[in-house]
């Protein structure tokens, strides 16, 4: 096989590694926080939802819960189910905050309801976090070895609003929708989310111990209640990087041996 058949067939497999260590790197905030959420907090995935969004040019990850009894039941922390069930009379949605940036605040009065091509606000505002109304996020969120500020409170959406029909939150540039209208999941696709929950338990337990072996210089302090972690995207992408390394040093051996 001739020098530039090999080095053709190394470059075709660089690229291909190079795409399969994005792939690897690529999973989204929202999509990550959200698989965590349902894993350890046992929210149902039909009654939360995860807003990665920016608004006024400050970007912030919302975490949105629609408050019912399949909240209540969960794993929450008890000031959230708390407040949950103080205003269960005028469907209540919790709202956690999180952000990368101390200086950015949450504008929780800009946050809007659509429903039936009708927009409208929340009928209350309500801070469990101090300051939650105002859009400070003093608590400090340690996450994966990063640090976060956040802040968490509940919108009300009036005791006439129709949660059996399909609505939207929006905040900034997005939106997520809520369908708490729909049937039951049938025994059989209960079976199939528990063995997939599993799957992915074993996965989120795996990433857990990945990140025990950080240098001290990070934060180690205790992870605020309820403040769901965010994606660390680093250690897949530099697995992807090592691969690369180790392909462009072999390459080179073969090289030189022809």
């Amino acid at each position: 096989m001739s020098k530039k058949t090999v080095l053709y067939i190394g470059v075709v497999l660089i690229i291909a590694l190079f795409f399969l260590a994005n792939s690897a790197a690529g999973e989204k905030i929202e999509d990550k926080l959200s698989r965590i959420v349902r894993l350890e907090l046992g929210l149902d995935s039909e009654i939360y939802q995860v807003i990665e969004t920016e608004y006024q040019g400050e970007k912030v990850v919302l975490v949105v819960i629609f408050g019912n009894e399949k909240a209540y039941n969960s794993s929450l922390g008890s000031d959230i189910k708390s407040a949950l069930r103080k205003h269960q009379g005028e469907t209540p949605v919790a709202v956690s905050a999180l952000t990368r940036n101390k200086d950015v605040s949450f504008r929780p009065y800009a946050l809007r309801i659509i429903q039936n091509g009708q927009t409208s606000q929340a009928n209350q505002v309500i801070g469990i976090t101090n300051g939650f109304a105002e859009g400070r996020m003093p608590e400090k969120v340690p996450i994966e070895g990063k640090v976060f500020w956040g802040s968490k409170g509940l919108i009300t959406l009036g005791s006439s609003f129709d949660s059996t029909t399909s609505f939207k939150i929006k905040y900034g540039t997005t939106s997520a929708s809520f369908a708490l209208g729909s049937t039951g999941t049938t025994q059989e696709e209960q079976e199939i989310g528990e063995i997939s929950g599993e799957n992915e338990k074993a996965e989120l337990e795996n990433e857990k111990t990945e990140m025990e072996g950080y240098e001290d210089g990070n934060v180690s302090e205790g992870k605020t209640e309820n403040s769901p972690p965010v994606s660390n995207k680093s250690s897949k992408s530099g697995q992807g990087l090592a691969l690369l390394a180790q392909f462009g040093t072999l390459l080179a051996i073969t090289l030189s041996l022809l």
